[in-house]
């Protein structure tokens, strides 16, 4: 009993490391980010049941990337993004907008030596 009770500790120990390497690679990657107060709206576009609002401000060098929940609608508000979809990189401007789809892997990066504010227009489905 007492050699189960050790399998099954170590086997639970491995599986937190696992989780822990995983979320501070999370962490680091969200290092520099700050991310706004999301806000809600009720939507009148035929499948989509609501838009949600939000500005994610990236310090210089900050990074962020993830495979978008949702179609999306981005404007780079302030600053200089590096926009990576699907293996195409783009620069955003302040002011440029581009749209992402759901399941598309996006990497956002602020190479520039100012903050850069990404506001973000999610279409909620219905």
């Amino acid at each position: 009993m007492a050699l189960m009770t050790r399998r099954s500790l170590l086997v639970g120990l491995s599986a937190a490391a696992v989780g822990l390497g995983t979320s501070f690679r999370v962490l680091a990657q969200q290092e520099g980010l700050t991310r706004g107060e999301a806000k809600k709206f009720r939507s009148m576009i035929p499948g989509v049941a609501a838009i949600q609002l939000q500005e994610v401000t990236y310090q210089p060098g900050a990074k962020s990337s993830r495979t978008m929940p949702h179609t999306m609608i981005c404007e780079c508000a302030a600053g200089v993004l590096e926009v990576t979809q699907d293996s195409m990189t783009t620069t955003m401007n302040k002011g440029d907008m581009w749209t992402c789809h759901k399941g598309m892997v996006e990497t956002v990066v602020n190479k520039g030596t100012v903050p850069a504010v990404m506001r973000v227009i999610q279409l909620l489905p219905a």
